[in-house]
């Protein structure tokens, strides 16, 4: 049986899941990809993967070369500089989501075509593909909830000091310091004031905004090494930017402690 190949509906099909995926990404990692970024990374990775496909064997390792390269690529254009650090994940997740995504079309099709008994048109593809993702971001946003709330044990180390506290896996904690980027954990003054801290010349002041106080300044210290349990992975981070406040996190002292989710992917 002789199959033709519409090179210009193949390339639009994969340019849209490509931005499916990166969909799912950004919502999974918090980007901050431009409109712009994410159409001209969907772009130059559909071009990527017809170019795999049209100049080396249709096996079904050359395809997962082709969908690797494609996401490497659209990686690179998507992340900023200091989100570089995330590739790997990006990579792993996207061809976690590819995977998804082209089996669920797969699986929907045929049973369309099984019922109607006819090919589907480009129209229905595009609804698939829709359909997949918004329900693929539901999904996300759904898990970002639930950890939103999440209290975990936290093992502060500096000079051979160890203080255990109770910490807040906060989704919704974006401060960063401004010079190197990197994300800031908000701890009790206390709980840093019984720490010895081993590299004393880390001393910054980060700008900060929240509710009730449109402009503000708190100052960061960087803890050498911080434990994080959450009941089912334990993480040692080490470096961490921690900054102090005099109130309370919290009303019952629940938790004195609220971590940066970046943190973790830092890890």
């Amino acid at each position: 049986m002789k199959v033709e190949i519409y090179w210009d509906s193949l390339y639009l099909m994969n340019m849209l899941i490509n931005w499916g995926i990166l969909e799912l990404l950004k919502k999974k990692f918090s980007l901050s990809a431009s409109t712009v970024r994410m159409g001209l990374a969907a772009s130059f990775g559909g071009m990527i993967y017809l170019v795999v496909l049209m100049y080396f064997t249709k096996s079904l390792l050359c395809q997962l070369v082709a969908m690797l390269c494609s996401l490497f690529l659209m990686g690179v254009i998507v992340l900023k500089k200091r989100k570089r650090r995330l590739l790997g994940k990006v990579l792993v997740y996207g061809l976690m989501y590819s995977f998804v995504i082209s089996g669920v079309l797969r699986v929907i099709f045929k049973q369309c075509q099984r019922i109607w008994g006819r090919n589907i048109s480009i129209a229905w593809i595009m609804a698939g593909i829709f359909l997949c993702v918004k329900t693929g971001i539901w999904y996300i946003g759904k898990e970002l909830k639930q950890k939103r709330r999440s209290l975990c044990d936290v093992i502060l180390e500096s000079a051979g000091v160890q203080i255990r506290v109770k910490a807040l896996l906060d989704t919704g904690n974006r401060l960063a310091e401004p010079i190197s980027g990197k994300p800031v954990c908000i701890v009790d003054e206390e709980v840093l004031a019984k720490l010895t801290l081993e590299n004393s010349l880390f001393f910054r002041a980060i700008p900060f905004r929240s509710i009730g106080c449109e402009k503000g300044m708190i100052y960061g210290v960087q803890i050498p090494k911080v434990h994080i349990e959450d009941g089912e992975n334990m993480y040692v981070v080490t470096n961490v930017i921690c900054a102090g406040i005099g109130n309370k996190l919290s009303a019952r002292n629940e938790y004195q402690m609220i971590i940066h989710p970046e943190v973790l992917i830092e890890e």
